[in-house]
């Protein structure tokens, strides 16, 4: 063979060895994962927390996932589906997906049967190969219900073919607090939303060097949060089905912000432990530049004082204005001080943007509670019956300060109980698995009911829940019957303190109507007395204990289904009554015995020119009540000599006193007993 024949048959080998070896010209692929599922589904409980873990380790930059929801194989309950039927269907007829899970990878790669394995697989398989475009993207938030998009789709090789350019709308993440389906999921990613301009996808001609431009609006649900949503614009042939490119974008928008609020939402202290603070972070998410109005609303007690500032902007005691460039973030702190008057409030820190075209609000509450007396702790599970048991507060507590405690919202802590002198607590539907009372919770109530304490305890769940726990026997001195006692009808006990006369029904009227698994119970021993009884059974409903020194009152359900607002108001009534230890005098008059020596906050404070001083003596007892200035020095004598046990109080004129702050101390002396204890108060003229 001649040399240069030779020559020429290399130069060939070599030329198709380069074809073979060096990548077609175009552009880096990502790569679009299709999805399909179902919220009742069980073996898609399985797997897609497989995907979702193999997609995020591999970042949004390789591969995105679009998560088609079906009407089957459950029932045709899955909101995701409902949300837009028409255009999920379509998509699930387009592949032919007769199961779930099913997924497809860039619309040719069939993983009907899902493996973990075989995903990684096809994803870098695909992400391998060279795209003939790309594709760039932007999203934004143009209104309370729809998104704009904006794309180009730039072409580095002709492509031919039924060749179609789309858009999708996900939710990044939903979150449910509970399982809105039959297999168990709470978390569901990237769940479509609606496509543009329809399944059937906007007609392209795809020319080397050519760009195009893709753009409209996707319809969304205005409770939505844009910061969750993702428009993806893929490129797809539709009669072989592979999509050749996908660009993703995060929905933006030119107004919005971001709130978080630091420590505990609600706080009990004492009236003169000073100011207390909750910090706030406020984050400009939007594209634009801000200045948020914060405004301080709540009604506080008298003396009470409060206000809000930001770094740069001094305090004011109702609202501030706070410059905010976009990306930019500030902390703001709110302030509230008892000034020594016992109360409670609930301070909401309003933050709005008002540049927005649509109401960008939010709002931040704390709770602070000072002195209190009673404490209802709402142990009801987010649930909104704390708004009989406060109707029923607010008629019956007369001066006693009394606040409530969500438990859902934060935890609380035994220091809470130090000073109070009885607790109400309940807990609407719940009834297992100790998330009545739990542990802690009777650990808790144990040593306040050691310490003296007063407990009104309600919830139709309790009894099945801790009927094993030693707080039932111990504390409460209860046994418990069954659930589901026959009737919903409740009567009182004859001559009993607490319910003689009363009937009432747990159904209809205007209360709760929830009592689906109220308790049948009845007393352990000789320290517990049925005061409430399921009528037309042999079934018990309430009872009273007396041990120790506590007392406790224990309704098998939930005071909020009591039919009446007058039931409500005596049975709460006269269950106060009963654990204060009020009894009738001769006379008629009733008597209230403290269970301990108290000296309480005055009223008004500050004051001009008189105030009211409370005080108890758990027995009759030699007293003094005297005022001291500033100084030290005595300058009024209030209260002198014997008095008999309960609850007193005296009044100081200060007319012919200068404004300024004094102190009163009460010391009493009962047998081996004694107490004293020192207030302020001012005097404002």
């Amino acid at each position: 063979m001649k040399l240069h024949h030779r020559y020429l048959i290399v130069m060939a080998i070599l030329l198709a060895l380069t074809a073979i070896w060096l990548p077609t010209y175009g552009a880096v692929r990502t790569v679009l994962v299709e999805g399909f599922t179902q919220w009742n589904c069980n073996p898609c409980a399985t797997w897609n927390p497989t995907e979702r873990a193999i997609l995020n380790a591999m970042t949004r930059d390789t591969v995105i996932s679009i998560k088609f929801h079906g009407w089957w194989p459950g029932a045709n309950n899955d909101a995701f589906y409902l949300w837009n039927q028409s255009e999920n269907s379509s998509r699930i007829s387009f592949y032919g997906v007769t199961w779930v899970p099913w997924v497809m990878v860039d619309g040719i790669l069939n993983l009907s049967n899902v493996n973990a394995n075989q995903l990684r697989t096809y994803v870098r398989q695909r992400r391998a190969g060279v795209a003939p475009c790309a594709v760039n993207c932007y999203a934004n938030a143009s209104g309370e219900t729809s998104v704009t998009f904006s794309s180009d789709i730039i072409v580095e090789t002709s492509t031919s073919g039924n060749l179609r350019v789309f858009a999708a709308l996900i939710s990044d993440l939903t979150v449910y607090p509970s399982p809105p389906g039959s297999n168990g999921e709470t978390q569901f990613p990237d769940a479509f939303r609606d496509m543009y301009p329809n399944m059937s996808g906007q007609t392209i001609t795809m020319t080397a060097g050519d760009t195009i431009h893709f753009e409209g609006t996707l319809n969304k649900a205005a409770a939505w949060d844009p910061d969750n949503l993702s428009v993806l614009v893929f490129v797809q042939n539709t009669g072989t089905k592979e999509i050749y490119q996908t660009g993703w974008a995060e929905v933006t928008r030119d107004w919005g912000m971001t709130v978080t609020g630091h420590g505990p939402r609600q706080l009990i202290q004492d009236p003169n432990a000073g100011e207390t603070t909750y910090t706030i972070d406020l984050t400009n998410i939007g594209l634009m530049d801000e200045t948020y109005h914060v405004e301080l609303t709540g009604t506080l007690p008298t003396g009470w004082t409060r206000s809000v500032e930001a770094f740069g902007v001094p305090a004011d005691p109702n609202s501030i204005d706070v410059h905010l460039e976009s990306s930019n973030q500030i902390t703001l702190t709110a302030h509230l001080n008892p000034n020594g008057n016992p109360g409670g409030a609930v301070l909401n820190v309003v933050i709005n943007s008002p540049s927005s075209p649509e109401p960008i609000i939010a709002t931040e509450t704390f709770r602070l509670m000072a002195g209190l007396d009673i404490l209802l702790v709402d142990d009801d599970d987010g649930d909104i019956f704390e708004t009989w048991y406060e109707e029923a507060l607010t008629a019956t507590a007369g001066n006693y300060m009394w606040g409530r405690w969500d438990a859902h919202a934060d935890s609380l802590d035994a220091a809470y109980f130090t000073g109070l002198d009885a607790v109400i607590w309940f807990t609407g539907n719940i009834f297992q698995d100790g998330h009545t009372i739990s542990a802690a919770d009777q650990e808790m109530l144990s040593a306040f009911l050691d310490n003296g304490g007063k407990l009104f305890l309600s919830g139709q769940g309790i009894g099945f829940d801790i009927r094993l726990d030693p707080f039932f026997s111990d504390y409460l001195h209860a046994h418990y019957d069954r659930n589901y006692p026959t009737g919903v009808n409740v009567s009182g006990v004859t001559d009993d303190p607490i319910s003689d006369g009363m009937s009432f029904s747990l159904s209809g009227g205007d209360g709760a109507s929830n009592q689906t698994r109220q308790a049948a119970i009845s007393p352990a021993d000789a320290n517990s007395t049925v005061f409430l009884e399921y009528d037309s059974s042999a079934f018990h409903a309430g009872l009273r204990t007396v041990a120790n020194n506590f007392r406790i009152v224990y309704l098998g359900f939930g005071f909020e289904a009591v039919n009446s607002a007058a039931a409500r108001t005596a049975l709460m009534q006269n269950s106060l009554d009963w654990l204060f230890g009020i009894e009738a005098a001769d006379d008629g008059r009733t008597l209230l015995i403290p269970a301990k020596f108290a000296l309480g906050y005055n009223y008004p404070n500050p004051f001009n020119p008189e105030t009211v001083i409370p005080y108890a003596l758990p027995a009759r007892s030699e007293i003094t009540l005297r005022v001291f200035d500033m100084l030290g020095r005595e300058v009024a004598v209030l209260a002198t000599g014997m008095q008999e046990a309960g609850y007193h109080s005296a009044v100081w004129n200060a007319a012919d006193f200068s404004s300024g702050v004094y102190f009163y101390r009460l010391e009493a002396t009962s047998g081996t007993q004694s107490f004293r204890d020192t207030n302020k108060l001012v005097v404002l003229k």
